[in-house]
């Protein structure tokens, strides 16, 4: 009986391992990070196979820090090791994870001032701080806030061009009223 078991469940691997081969090229298969595990499975065995995930921009290191305005290989206003953060650590939950991309892009153009007037960037900033609340809860969204500032302002040059942004934007936003807030 116990051969019997054996023999099955080394014809359930070899067969998983078949269908695998057959879904999966092994030479796309990246042996780095950022990777994803894809479950592939029959009736009685799951394998988690890595697959790299190319929709996640490398981690940019210290170039990534030589300019104020970084690298967005991508351009799409969020720069490239803000996106893998947010990428990496909100993967499960994609209305955070838009919401806190919305909220990077706002932190960008505040560095590098890339909206005017100065209302159009304080909009920009509450009205992705408030989707980031609404999206993830009050707690929650201080804390992912909070994190993302801290990696976003991530040298002196780039806290030290917020600062000089920030009087500006500041002395601007009573003059924004109420508006309505729409998420992306």
């Amino acid at each position: 009986m116990r051969k019997r078991i054996l023999i099955l469940t080394l014809f359930s691997l070899v067969s998983v391992c078949a269908q695998a081969q057959e879904l999966i090229n092994p030479s796309d298969v990246y042996q780095g990070d950022p990777v994803k595990f894809i479950p592939i499975s029959n009736s009685s065995i799951t394998f988690f196979v890595p697959v790299f995930d190319d929709s996640i921009p490398q981690d940019p290191g210290e170039e990534g820090k030589a300019t104020v305005a970084g690298i967005d290989s991508d351009n799409d206003g969020v720069r490239d090791d803000i996106e893998r953060y947010i990428s990496l650590a909100y993967d499960s939950d994609p209305a955070v994870r838009d919401s806190l991309y919305q909220f990077a892009a706002a932190q960008q153009s505040a560095i590098i001032r890339t909206v005017e007037p100065a209302q159009d960037i304080n909009l920009m900033l509450i009205k992705a701080r408030s989707c980031v609340t609404i999206s993830a809860g009050e707690q929650a969204a201080e804390k992912a806030i909070v994190d993302l500032i801290s990696k976003t302002l991530n040298t002196y040059k780039r806290s030290k061009a917020y600062a000089a942004n920030l009087e500006t934007y500041l002395s601007n936003i009573n003059e924004m009223g109420g508006r309505n807030i729409q998420c992306n």
